[in-house]
C-alpha cells in the first residue's frame, strides 16, 4: 500500500467533516447489497473480504496519520466516525455491529434457503 512520501494537509470538511472513510463505507454497503439482489457465498466472501481488506488499509493508513499529524488527527477522530458519523460517543461500535450482523444472518438465511430478495 502506498503512502505520501511528503505530509499532506488533514482534510476534515465536505462529507470528512462526518466520517473519515466515506470511500470504504460505499463499497462495502454495494458489497452487501449483491449479498442481498444475488445472495451466494461468493457474494459473502466478497463482502467479508472487503471489510477485512479495507479495515485492515484502514489501521495502516490511521497509524500513518497518527504520526504525521499527531494532536490534530487525534482530535479528528475524537469527534468523527471511522465508518458513520458519532452520533452518541462509544455507541456507534454497539449498533452498527448488531445492524451488520442482522444483514449478514438474513443474507446467509437467503443463501441456505435458495430464496431472493422480491
Amino acid at each position: 500500500m502506498a503512502l505520501p512520501e511528503s505530509v499532506q494537509p488533514l482534510v476534515t470538511h465536505g462529507i470528512y467533516r462526518f466520517i473519515r472513510n466515506p470511500l470504504a463505507l460505499s463499497v462495502d454497503l454495494l458489497a452487501l447489497g449483491v449479498l442481498f439482489l444475488a445472495p451466494s457465498w461468493l457474494a459473502l466472501a466478497s463482502l467479508a473480504l472487503n471489510v477485512v481488506g479495507y479495515e485492515w488499509k484502514i489501521r495502516i493508513e490511521e497509524a500513518y496519520l497518527h504520526e504525521a499529524h499527531g494532536a490534530a488527527y487525534a482530535a479528528y477522530c475524537a469527534r468523527t466516525g471511522r465508518y458513520l458519523p458519532r452520533l452518541f460517543r462509544g455507541k456507534q461500535l454497539k449498533w452498527i455491529s448488531i445492524l451488520v450482523g442482522g444483514l449478514v444472518l438474513d443474507g446467509l438465511s437467503m443463501i441456505r434457503s435458495g430464496r431472493r430478495r422480491s
